[in-house]
């Protein structure tokens, strides 16, 4: 629709867009920031928004909302969507933090980033970037309205504010909504029951074990293996010192796995940091929902 494009768009740019935004894959035929007007950005943060929380699970919340409750059959089909059909008579609860959870990290998010953003682009730029750039980072998408440059000019700043952020909300958003409801139910078991954290981290899933175990390995052996094969490049972080090195080998590590959002210059890595990059995608964060196995 004109009301959402700057510039003459096609309708396949649009499609990409669409489907790339529903689909929290963050690939663009186009640069959003000079692309899309306010209301185009605004369509692209509710696809994102959808798409990260699951198609089933805003319907379901939506009736719940609207209806004050749940019939079986939605019970059912959120309880799916989750991975946790056996355990309808916690549905309501837990469609309820899922969501309180989700905007509450956003809006966090989206207040820290104020704080740089706002300075300087101005109060209702600066607020939208913001909310953009949260939501993005949580959902997982990397979609960015900054430019053509995502986040690099922030790291070529030191400016690790933005980047310490994005790379926490990517982090949130990527160990999945069960493993957040399984560690606040274990949580509140701890200070209810007044139990020892190795009682609570005993009783565990193995689902949520493996998500936490496998984020800390691969985060830990993401940085220090990129921070290896790139040191030395000086078209990506060979001229920074060794903190700025580590600072965005560690960015770099996260982001990759999920977000896609950059720190860095990727055309400039050698073909060993691309290819190991690579793995890193293909290693992806955690599922959002439970193994049946676990």
């Amino acid at each position: 629709m004109p009301i959402a494009n700057k510039a003459p768009h096609n309708f396949f740019d649009s499609l990409f867009t669409s489907t790339a935004s529903v689909c929290v894959a963050g690939l663009s035929t186009v640069v959003p920031k000079f692309q899309f007007t306010l209301f185009g950005k605004l369509v692209m943060l509710v696809l994102m928004q959808i798409g990260a929380l699951g198609f089933i699970f805003v319907v379901s919340t939506a009736i719940l909302i609207i209806k004050r409750k749940l019939t079986f059959k939605d019970s059912i089909n959120i309880g799916t969507a989750l991975g946790t059909p056996e355990d309808l008579k916690n549905i309501r609860p837990l469609i309820r933090r899922i969501v309180v959870f989700t905007f509450i990290s956003e809006l966090v998010g989206a207040i820290i980033l104020g704080f740089r953003f706002v300075p300087m682009f101005g109060v209702s730029e600066g607020i939208l970037q913001s909310v953009f750039t949260s939501i993005s980072s949580y959902c997982n998408c990397g979609y960015d309205i900054l430019g053509s440059n995502s986040l690099v000019e922030f790291a070529n700043n030191h400016d690790y504010l933005v980047l310490g952020v994005c790379a926490v909300l990517t982090l949130f958003g990527s160990l999945g909504f069960i493993v957040w409801n399984e560690l606040y139910e274990k949580l509140k078991m701890k200070v209810q029951n007044r139990l020892s954290f190795s009682k609570v981290i005993h009783s565990l899933s193995v689902h949520t074990k493996l998500v936490l175990v496998m984020n800390l390995v691969m985060i830990v052996f993401g940085t220090a293996i990129f921070l290896l094969i790139e040191k030395n490049n000086v078209g990506t972080i060979g001229n920074y010192n060794l903190l700025d090195k580590i600072l965005i080998s560690l960015f770099h590590g996260i982001s990759a796995r999920t977000t896609g959002m950059a720190g860095l210059n990727l055309a400039g890595m050698t073909n060993s940091g691309k290819f190991f990059t690579i793995i890193l995608m293909m290693i992806g964060g955690a599922p959002r929902k439970h193994s049946r196995w676990s």
